[in-house]
């Protein structure tokens, strides 16, 4: 008995025992009601107490003896069932345990006793403890988070109506919250033993029973992959066991959880199959599925109930019934007999003899199906593996053709294929040709037999020209070819979830709209979000996420996808028009988009300008402000011609047109108060800062040098005063040498405008008297020494003159600008741009510090791409832009409304060191002359004033030209000097031809020193120079863009009308001779207007000077004259107003 114990199989005790008493008979086991078993003396008979019902156990005896197909098994129960009941099979389950075994075996050999001197009702409640021990066993301990679950899953067998049942053991991790991870692995059985010895610490006790048996099923053969196939005996106890852990769950990890259920009574029936042909299977719940097992089961997967099917047959013949094959009508009466002859236990449940098929001759429809699949791909598909991974979803088309209600499978082979309907079968006749036609009519669009990686059930189909299926072919195909076929009278038929999913939107509404952000930011600019959509369908459908990731997607470009400059850039100009031809747009959700290229693409250009220069926030957002109309506007217009209808925002939308349209910017009023007569494009100008001040904006004014950018700001300021809205002072900051000729063109333009001059070593004395002001003028440098004032203090504009002094952002001067409190800012510059790109991110975060964004975002975004990586697409992007921020006009461009010739002169303020040295030398010279005049009278003082009127002119000019002792004046900087250093690259930059007269010819040699610094070319002409005409030819040639030029030599003779700038460096009393020198540009034969600059050093004999000389003109050339008379025909106070 021993030997029979231990090679006992429990799946196999249902067939000799019957299925519900061995159920029974297994859970009287595992109560542990089975008590004082042992063995007879011969070894051969077990015996035991089994507790029921009844106050006394019952008596069991057991023989066993090996028969032809096993082991034969005899039991005598004291119960009223009398022989092998549920109290025979429970003593066998029990006594067939390892250490009951060994119990036995060491009571026959006398080496200890079985049960020893417990009571039935004691062993019971022993093993009541046992049981619980067990379960506790079974629960997981807080520390370990992975769980082993059983997943059901149904397969197809060889009966359509009847399905197997497949399990996979699947390992996930349990989440903080609870729940299951959908992060899974299968888990193989066979990582255990027979015994259930390996594997991983987390399993339990019945996973080490279960594994086991699942891994000897999957050997048979009865597994794909790690799904195992339960199947007969075996497979009906397996479910068992799954059951009882409570870890089932139908179809995923997560789906409904698996519980055993009653005995469901079910008879058999028969089924028709869509082919005509009948299976049985036995009579279900509504939503229950017939499994095949020993005996059958019936799951509800929406409850995740199983339960075993009684059919009223013997569990092995019900489960060899369900394997049927198909019936088909016509073999249904023959089946019948040979049932009645041959099974009679069956034939009451044999097949219905059904009608003859109505046969069905229509023209076929074709029907192509179209789904998705997913595919392993193999190692040698390295460049897929690497695209997609090691698994990616393709599409498989399938092609059919609807005779009637029925279709048919374009590979099936049946000539007459049979359907069902109801009760009826129609048997279908096939058109062949009209198959083959359709089947060609794929061919052509290049559908082909899926082979290799994505072959897999007989008829699928792929649009490829490689192994996998190509997304633009698909994109094509739906496009195109799909509605072609519908015209046809195709049926095409898509899944939702296909890998490529297109909608077509040629002719859906397209949608934008701005929404202000209510948020502050602290900036003073106005935020909106943009959105831009279309509607399909009914369904509205996001375009500007899918937009600004196309754009941002690696190796995107506009011209990749035509979308380069100009409005017919998308157009093949050497080929056919495409701009009917689809644009395809990736959508977030895995859809593409579809619209005409002349639609979308113009958007899509206008987007990706906007993308470049304002990123999304980080909250995903496409955020817009003031500075980005412009662009905006452009977006609108190219949106228009696709139908956009745009709402929202409004006010920012009109000033993105006006910004964006030339001309469409309204004209300023210019007070009557404002003296000065302003040209057409000085009066656009004007137009233009008021437009940015309406607007909350700022910009800059980058006129060329002489176009008199000094005289726009003041009328543009005195607009605001006039107007009421000037509440808070103007800042002018200047260059040192400008502060005087800012004071009094304000003074000679708006008179009306109340001016402070913060300069000198006494302006701290006129701090309070700032708000009294209109306008407040100072200087670079004071700025770092005045900065608490200046920040304290709100003003209303502030303008930076020679902006480009800020170009270094780390410099001390830029960085405190950018700290004072306005509403508006302006710069102005005839060079906003000189070396690099950072110098106009300088300017900008003075101005606007949004509009260009941080300096490393801009640095990535603009200075990187254009500097090193030469992109001109960059260039032209951010010149579009800054563009509505930026006004220049070039001479050439306003050419038309100047005059032959424009005379400008700039006073120029001298530093405190040349300003000390000019005062000493200014008493010196005084005293001396009054001296003379004392001793010898102003007549015969002639050249003692012309000396003292020298040696100030040369301070004036440069003090190095003075030559004192000790070389006292090297380190004294001239103001004159540089002015100069400012003008002259500014006006070589902008490609003007200058003439530089001095009547020092060591000045001009200075003048050469400072050009020779800048990295600028010149020639020279002096009284020394004997090869005149190689200078003149160079200049006039165009070869050098600088002339130096000496009273002595250039007075006269000159023809240089190649220049259109002329430089006075230091006045000239005599203004025929002047005027003679400026004539050197400026005669006939000259097409050029001629911009004349005369440097003037402020409260100097330089401007008293150039005041006597508008006084007295014909005083000052007698001055100087040497045909002169004797006789002076001034006084001593006209001598003493010359040195006050």
């Amino acid at each position: 008995m021993l030997d029979v114990l231990a090679g006992l199989i429990p799946e196999k005790l249902p067939s000799i025992f019957g299925h519900e008493t061995v159920v029974r008979g297994r859970a009287y086991a595992k109560r542990g009601q089975v008590a004082s078993v042992a063995l007879e003396k011969s070894g051969t008979v077990l015996t035991a107490e089994v507790i029921g019902t009844e106050p006394l156990p019952y008596r069991v005896r057991v023989s066993a003896r090996r028969g032809v197909r096993g082991f034969l098994f005899a039991g005598d129960c004291s119960c009223p069932v009398a022989d092998n009941c549920k109290h025979v099979v429970a003593t066998l389950l029990h006594a067939a345990q390892p250490d009951v075994r060994r119990r036995l075996a060491a009571a026959q050999t006398g080496a200890a006793p079985v049960t020893g001197s417990l009571s039935p009702r004691l062993q019971i409640w022993m093993n009541d403890l046992r049981l619980a021990q067990a379960g506790a066993d079974e629960e997981y301990p807080a520390d370990i988070h992975q769980r082993l679950m059983y997943v059901f899953e149904p397969l197809s067998g060889p009966n359509p109506q009847v399905s197997d049942i497949g399990i996979e053991a699947v390992s996930v991790r349990l989440l903080k919250d609870g729940s299951l991870s959908t992060v899974t692995s299968s888990y193989d059985p066979g990582t255990l033993d027979d015994r259930g010895v390996g594997g991983t610490k987390f399993l339990r006790p019945s996973d080490r029973e279960i594994l086991p048996r699942l891994s000897r099923m999957a050997q048979r053969g009865a597994t794909s992959g790690f799904v195992v196939r339960l199947s007969g005996v075996e497979g009906n106890a397996l479910l068992h066991a799954i059951l009882a852990t409570g870890r089932g769950r139908w179809e995923a990890v997560n789906g409904v959880v698996m519980q055993a259920g009653p005995p469901l009574e079910a008879g058999i029936v028969w089924a028709l199959n869509e082919d005509g042909s009948q299976s049985p299977t036995f009579e279900l719940p509504d939503t229950g599925i017939a499994v095949r097992l020993t005996p059958p089961w019936c799951i509800t997967p929406d409850t995740g109930l199983a339960q075993p099917v009684r059919t009223g047959l013997a569990d092995r013949l019900a489960d060899t019934l369900l394997a049927a094959p198909p019936v088909p009508p016509e073999q249904a009466e023959a089946l019948r007999a040979r049932l009645a002859r041959d099974v009679p236990a069956v034939a009451p449940h044999a097949p219905p003899v059904l009608a003859a098929p109505e046969e069905i001759a229509v023209p076929p429809v074709p029907v192509l199906r179209i789904e998705p699949r997913r595919i392993s791909m193999p190692s040698w598909m390295g460049g897929y593996r690497d695209l997609h991974g090691a698994v990616m979803t393709i599409s498989i088309a399938r092609l059919g053709f609807r005779y009637g209600d029925f279709e048919v499978a374009a590979h099936d082979d049946r000539t007459l294929p049979r359907f069902t309907k109801g009760a009826a079968i129609f048997a279908v006749v096939r058109d062949e040709a009209a198959e083959a036609d359709a089947m060609r009519w794929l061919t052509r669009l290049g559908f082909r037999a899926a082979t290799g990686a994505a072959s897999g059930s007989a008829g699928d189909l792929i649009l490829a020209g490689g192994d996998v299926d190509s997304e633009l072919e698909w994109l094509e195909f739906f496009y195109h070819d799909a509605p072609q076929l519908r015209a046809a009278g195709w049926v095409v038929i898509s899944a939702d979830d296909l890998p490529v999913r297109l909608v077509k939107g040629d002719d859906a509404p397209l949608t934008a709209s701005l929404s202000e952000r209510t948020e502050a930011t602290g900036s003073g600019v106005d935020w909106f979000d943009l959105d831009l959509g279309v509607v399909v369908d009914g369904e509205r459908i996001d375009l500007l996420p899918a937009v600004i990731d196309l754009i941002g997607s690696e190796g995107w470009s506009l011209e990749d996808w035509g979308a380069g400059d100009g409005d017919d850039a998308d157009l093949d100009d050497d080929g056919p028009d495409d701009s009917d031809e689809p644009f395809y747009l990736p959508l977030p959700d895995g859809r593409v988009f579809a619209l005409p290229r002349a639609r979308l693409l113009p958007i899509v250009r206008a987007i990706h300008d906007l993308l470049a220069a304002t990123p999304r926030d980080g909250a995903g957002k496409f955020r817009v402000s003031t500075y980005d109309a412009a662009l905006l506007a452009a977006l609108e217009q190219a949106s228009a011609a696709a139908g956009t209808t745009w709402s929202g925002g409004e006010p920012l939308r009109r000033l993105g047109r006006m910004l964006g349209e030339t001309g469409s910017i309204p004209p300023a009023v210019i007070p009557p108060g404002f003296t000065a007569d302003l040209r057409p494009y000085q009066a656009q100008g004007v137009d233009w800062l008021q437009f940015l001040r309406q607007g909350g904006l700022a910009g800059i004014l980058a006129d060329e040098m002489g176009l008199g950018k000094t005289v726009q700001a003041l009328a543009h300021i005195l607009i605001e005063q006039v107007e009421g809205r000037l509440e808070h002072p103007a800042l002018i900051i200047a260059p040192t040498s400008l502060v005087v000729n800012w004071q009094r063109e304000a003074e000679r333009f708006a008179p009306a405008l109340r001016v402070l001059v913060l300069h000198g070593p006494d302006r701290a004395t006129r701090f309070g008297e700032i708000a009294a002001h209109d306008l407040v003028i100072t200087t670079y440098p004071l700025l770092a020494r005045d900065h608490e004032v200046l920040h304290a203090q709100q003003w209303h504009m502030v303008v930076l003159d020679e902006a480009q002094i800020i170009k270094n952002p780390n410099a001390l001067t830029s960085r405190l600008m950018r700290g004072l409190q306005t509403r508006h800012r302006l710069c102005l510059t005839g060079t906003p741009l000189e070396n690099n790109l950072g110098e106009l991110w300088s300017l900008f975060a003075f101005l606007s510090p949004e509009l260009l964004g941080d300096r490393k975002n801009f640095q990535k975004r603009w200075r990187n791409p254009i500097e090193k990586q030469g992109d001109p697409e960059r260039q032209q992007l951010l010149a579009r832009y800054v563009r509505p921020f930026l006004l220049r006009r070039t001479k050439a461009l306003v050419a038309a409304e100047l005059p032959p010739k424009t005379e400008i002169v700039e006073s120029v303020t001298m530093e405190a060191e040349q300003r000390n040295l000019y005062e000493g030398i200014r008493l010196t010279m005084h005293n001396k002359v009054r001296e003379a005049i004392a001793a010898k009278g102003l007549a015969r003082s002639h050249i003692v004033i012309l000396e003292a009127l020298l040696r100030l002119r040369q301070t004036c000019c440069d003090p190095r030209l003075l030559k004192l002792p000790g070389n006292r004046a090297e380190g004294v900087a001239s103001a004159k000097l540089d002015r100069l250093a400012e003008m002259v690259p500014e006006l070589v930059a902008d490609g003007r031809r200058i003439l530089i007269f001095s009547q020092f010819t060591s000045m001009l040699a200075l003048i050469e020193t400072m050009l020779a610094e800048a990295g600028l070319r010149w020639v020279k002409l002096t009284g020394d120079t004997r090869d005149r005409q190689t200078p003149i030819s160079q200049f006039q040639g165009g070869d050098v863009p600088i002339f130096l030029i000496s009273l002595k030599a250039g007075g006269v003779g000159l023809n240089l009308t190649a220049a259109d700038t002329v430089i006075h460096y230091d006045p000239w009393w005599n203004p025929a001779v002047e005027d003679q020198a400026t004539d050197r540009a400026h005669r006939i034969g000259q097409p050029n207007p001629v911009f004349v600059h005369r440097l003037v050093v402020a409260d100097s004999v330089e401007e008293k000077m150039e005041s006597l000389k508008l006084r007295k003109r014909q005083l000052a050339e007698g001055l100087f004259d040497n045909a002169a008379s004797d006789t002076l025909a001034f006084s001593e106070a006209d001598i003493d107003d010359l040195f006050s």
